[in-house]
Parts: structure tokens; C-alpha cells; sequence
């Protein structure tokens, strides 16, 4: 039901008469007719006003900013019926950005508050990176469970099967994260004997996964990674890869140096000043065309030419 008095007849009417105008309105004119009319006629500019209010924010970079405008389209979408057309994933988009927003205006706590909503909205990947940011990495891995146990694990990406190991590592599940980890290696194992996958990024996987065999106390095990990784070493020097990949060394050199890094301060879970432009949280393993990691080498670098190309996987 529409909020009609919040607005006067002659404001509802300017709204109108601007919409339906001959001559186009800026996006700034469309936002404010969209605020009005979305109180007299929700069900038809709801929608509206949270589309036109995301995209407005492409024109800011100031994070202040960012936050009211995607605080205002969180808002407005919860409002929602449900026969909105795309209602969750409108949902979705606005709580993304107002968290976002949030840590990056030092609003931890309740960038974590709206991380647990967006969780129950489906979309529990940035609640998982806050819990251990914050050093509650038991909880983060039983999140991680939670969700991959609903599916068949192996169908899950090999990023998020990294993330889920290396959590229960940290909440000191060694045995857990090791077959979990393992099941990562043997399906990666699996893809490069079919040429569906690079054996660098075998190597690394060997690499990472003896060094957790080894903080195990399972030294034969360990060492039998260590010979597999060194002879595939020794097959790359000798041939290079079967087939061409994209070259992700940076991603696996950032995360085996960190692997290898002392205990770090978590997170503090109480709101404090923003650092310089920087968020406290990032979205996850690097995608491309976003990528948190430091610059990758150059997309030639370090690969072997040959008659195929493809896209790595990992």
C-alpha cells in the first residue's frame, strides 16, 4: 500500500509530468520522480527506484556517498512483494554495495550485520571472509560446510574448495582440511591427465597440500607429495605444458607466502577509522577482471608456446 501523504498532489504530478515528458530526464531528475512516486505507487516504481539508485552510484567514488546511496536501495528493496520480477537478486546487488560501503567507512559491525543478511539471502561467501577476518575461522568453516555439504562438494569451484580448507586449518581441524584438500588435489590430478588443467597449478596444490601433511605429523605422505610435485617439475622443464593456460602464478605465489606467514592480529569487531581508501574485505579469491592479488605477470609470461590455447580453471 502506497504512503500518499508523504507527498503533496502537485509533487505526484511534477513526477509524472517529468516522466512522461518529450525530452529525456537525467538520471538525478528520475531518481527524485522515482522517490516520490515509489510512496503513491509502490509496486510499480519500487523497482525502479532501487535500479536507478545502484546505477546513480557509478557516478561517486566517495565512500560516504556509495554508502547512503546503496543504504537507501537496501531499504527501498526489502520493501519489496514478492511478485517483483528479479526480487532477490535486486536484493542481492543493494545489500553487496551497502556492505561495502559500510567497512569502507569503518561501520564494521554493522557491515557484518548486513553480510548475515545478505547470507540469508543465498549469497554467504562475504560473511565467511568477515568471520575470519576476524579470527573465527571455526565459524567461518562450518559456514563453508554448511553450504557444501548441501551440494555435492566436488561440484563446488576449486577457490571455494581452497577457502573451506584452509578455515578448517585455522580452527585447527587439520584432519578435516587435509580431505578436503585432497579431494581438491585428486580432482585436479584427474583434470590434468585429460589436459583440462595446467600442471603448474598441480604443483602448487602438491606443494600446499605437503606442507599441511607435514604441520600433520604424516611425513611418508608428505613426502610422497613432494616426489610427485618434483617429478612434475621435471616434466615441465623437459616438455612445458601439454597445453597453453592463462598464467596465474601471481594468485598461487600470494597464497603460498601467506600460508607460510606467523599468526596475524584479526580484525577488530568494533568500528574504527577507514584506512586510506582501502575496505577491511575483499570479495573472495580473484575473479577475472578483479583481482585483490598483485599484479599478474604478463599474460605470455612463463608459458610455453603451443598450437592450443585455453583458460585455466584455477
Amino acid at each position: 500500500m502506497g504512503n500518499a501523504g508523504k507527498y503533496s498532489q502537485d509533487a505526484v504530478l511534477r513526477a509524472r509530468v517529468l516522466l512522461l515528458g518529450s525530452e529525456e530526464p537525467s538520471l538525478p531528475e528520475r531518481l527524485g520522480a522515482y522517490r516520490v512516486l515509489a510512496e503513491v505507487s509502490p509496486r510499480a516504481y519500487l523497482p525502479r527506484l532501487v535500479d536507478a539508485l545502484i546505477e546513480r552510484t557509478r557516478d561517486f567514488a566517495d565512500p560516504e556517498i556509495l554508502r547512503a546511496l546503496y543504504g537507501e536501495a537496501a531499504d527501498v528493496a526489502r520493501r519489496f512483494d514478492a511478485e517483483v520480477p528479479n526480487r532477490e537478486e535486486r536484493l542481492r546487488r543493494a545489500l553487496s554495495g551497502y556492505e561495502h560501503g559500510l567497512f569502507a567507512t569503518g561501520r564494521r559491525a554493522e557491515g557484518r550485520a548486513v553480510c548475515e543478511e545478505l547470507a540469508e539471502a543465498g549469497r554467504w561467501g562475504r560473511l565467511a571472509v568477515v568471520l575470519a577476518e576476524e579470527g573465527r575461522h571455526g565459524e567461518a568453516a562450518e559456514l563453508y560446510g554448511r553450504h557444501l555439504a548441501a551440494r555435492e562438494a566436488d561440484d563446488a569451484s576449486r577457490w571455494t574448495r581452497i577457502a573451506w580448507a584452509a578455515e578448517l586449518d585455522a580452527a585447527g581441524q587439520r584432519e578435516e582440511a587435509l580431505e578436503v584438500f585432497a579431494r581438491l588435489v585428486d580432482d585436479h590430478r584427474s583434470g590434468a591427465a585429460e589436459e583440462r588443467g595446467p600442471l603448474a597449478s598441480l604443483v602448487w596444490k602438491l606443494e600446499r597440500y605437503a606442507g599441511m601433511l607435514l604441520a600433520a605429523g604424516r611425513r611418508a605422505e608428505e613426502a610422497a607429495a613432494r616426489h610427485e610435485a618434483l617429478a612434475l617439475l621435471a616434466r615441465l622443464a623437459r616438455d612445458g605444458e601439454p597445453v597453453s593456460w592463462s598464467n596465474i602464478q601471481a594468485w598461487w605465489v600470494t597464497l603460498l607466502v601467506l600460508s607460510g606467514r606467523p599468526d596475524e592480529q584479526a580484525a577488530t569487531r568494533t568500528p574504527r577509522g577507514p584506512r586510506s581508501g582501502r575496505t577491511w574485505s575483499t570479495d573472495g579469491p580473484p575473479t577475472c577482471g578483479r583481482s585483490t592479488s598483485p599484479r599478474s605477470p604478463p599474460s605470455n609470461g612463463g608459458r610455453t608456446p603451443c598450437a592450443r590455447r585455453a583458460t585455466s580453471p584455477d
